[in-house]
């Protein structure tokens, strides 16, 4: 081979050290993300029934699911307040720096959470934790998207995805190993994995094609506008005529598939507290039962994140996402209107996993391929956080729903605002499908 004769795909190295670094940190960022959020559902019950006694009588069980509610919805909220504002930053300060200043803000709220003695205390925990979580998500897979070979991207970014189900997966084993020792120590553990992120952090590096983009906005050159606003904000740019449309399509399908992931995680683990086999249980086998039912909807999860990569390098973005939406509410109609049995919450919560994570998996691989490097960690960020301001009051309508409307009965309230999940069709319908097409050419260069 001559120099300067271009090699071709079966001769390039698959995968560089860098591309490996860079998928680990985003996944580990991720997977704390997971850890995180999975800890507090599982312990939410608790805290509020904690932080709710007034030292002589125990709070009711529908004070504890709407105060609950509440909480989850602020986290939420900051969620989203975070991945539009710290998101949109990646792109002018860089993917790296700010996806660790989230890990760092997220992990000590988490922490200091654990601290808390009134309501007010563990709503303000959580609000400032949610601002520093909401970053992990759509930097994360920007960072992915961007450092990874274009033919195995969105298998990497699939695998970054999983490292929320595989930190949710993590929380049920910690906390069917120290939930007994109450939930201060359980919400204390979300601080120990962030030092893995930390050490990883100085041998990544910021993507080229953003360090490119940089460039050529320090020299007023960013050829990304097609008008005279190359100097507005990229948020802004996101509404520009070639982009408008793509950009409210996305938002409507993070929403649907936002609604029911949390209206479904957050409360599995009181569903499960609630049915009448488990509720005859000791608290040490209550605690057993609820991790065991989350295990298994987290292990399908996994299964969900890990492979819609591959799915939908196989039969395309489109379907790939609409078998994800199926499985999610097929599975929720056929377990949760019903007065199922544990057996069948352990035999159907692994296809809702695999439906409902798989998703957000899919939300990360398909939109970096919608939009140009310039604006694409404040696009993923926006219509994450969107959606999630959006989506915010999910669990807590929830809650308020299962008292008002369905006697109490969280199942019924849950399957009804999942369901609202399925206006993710609409976009899932009218954006183009973004499946590379199998060449032995080299991948494009990313834009």
């Amino acid at each position: 081979m001559t120099p300067g004769t271009p090699r071709s795909a079966s001769e390039r190295p698959p995968v560089t050290r860098t591309q490996w670094l860079t998928l680990l940190l985003a996944t580990l960022a991720w997977l704390l993300d997971g850890f995180d959020g999975s800890m507090f559902a599982l312990i939410n019950g608790p805290i509020m029934a904690d932080v709710l006694a007034d030292g002589t009588t125990a709070p009711e069980a529908g004070q504890i699911a709407l105060y609950g509610g509440i909480a989850v919805s602020l986290y939420l909220f900051g969620w989203a307040v975070g991945s539009i504002v710290l998101g949109s930053l990646a792109d002018y300060l860089g993917r790296v720096r700010i996806l660790v200043a989230g890990v760092v803000v997220f992990s000590v709220f988490s922490g200091l959470t654990a601290l808390s003695t009134e309501f007010w205390h563990v709503a303000v925990m959580r609000l400032l934790a949610g601002i520093g979580s909401g970053v992990a998500y759509p930097v994360g897979a920007t960072l992915i998207a961007e450092v990874w070979n274009n033919r195995y991207k969105a298998r990497a970014i699939s695998v970054m995805a999983s490292g929320y189900a595989a930190g949710y997966f993590l929380a049920s084993v910690v906390y069917w190993l120290i939930g007994d020792l109450g939930w201060r120590v359980s919400m204390l553990s979300t601080l120990a994995p962030v030092v893995l992120v930390l050490a990883i952090v100085p041998f990544v590096k910021e993507p080229q094609v953003w360090r490119d983009v940089r460039e050529a906005r320090r020299h007023g050159a960013d050829d990304t506008s097609r008008d005279r606003g190359r100097d507005r904000l990229t948020i802004v740019q996101l509404f520009r005529p070639d982009l408008r449309r793509t950009t409210v399509l996305a938002a409507v399908i993070s929403t649907g598939a936002l609604v029911a992931f949390w209206s479904i995680t957050t409360w599995v683990p009181q569903m499960v507290r609630g049915l009448d086999a488990v509720q005859a249980l000791g608290t040490a086998e209550v605690t057993s039962q609820v991790a065991l039912a989350t295990a298994a909807l987290n292990l399908g999860g996994f299964l969900g994140y890990m492979s819609w990569g591959s799915i939908a390098d196989a039969i395309g973005r489109k379907w790939a996402f609409t078998l994800s939406m199926s499985c999610m509410w097929l599975g929720s109609l056929a377990l949760f209107p019903w007065s199922s049995s544990f057996g069948l919450y352990l035999v159907l919560l692994p296809v809702i996993g695999f439906g409902v994570f798989g998703a957000f998996s899919g939300c990360a691989v398909w939109f970096p391929e919608l939009f140009p490097a310039a604006v694409r960690a404040t696009a993923l960020s926006f219509t994450n956080g969107l959606g999630r301001m959006l989506t915010c009051g999910g669990p807590l309508f929830a809650s308020a729903m299962a008292v008002s409307w369905f006697g109490g009965s969280l199942q019924l309230a849950v399957m009804a605002i999942a369901s609202v999940g399925l206006v993710a069709f609409i976009g899932i319908i009218a954006l183009p499908e973004t499946r590379p097409r199998r060449t032995a050419a080299a991948p494009a260069a990313d834009t």
